[in-house]
């Protein structure tokens, strides 16, 4: 290791793993979701869908904005 690297803080540290697990979960949702829409034919299975969708949207807002 560098003599110049600085190791994140506890906390700073902790932040992050919460931050990446988030994302990676966000991830995983979005990704069941759209292999489930071909399977889809009734309108209110679609409209739950797009309902899961927008909060996994704004989740991932929610997280970008978190991440700065």
């Amino acid at each position: 290791m560098s003599p110049f690297h600085v190791m994140p803080d506890e906390d700073a540290a902790a932040r992050a793993a919460a931050l990446d697990e988030l994302r990676q979960a966000l991830a995983g949702i979005r990704c069941v979701a759209a292999l489930l829409v071909p399977d889809l034919a009734a309108p209110r299975e679609r409209q739950l869908l797009g309902a899961i969708l927008r909060a996994v949207a704004r989740g991932e807002a929610a997280w970008k904005r978190l991440g700065r």
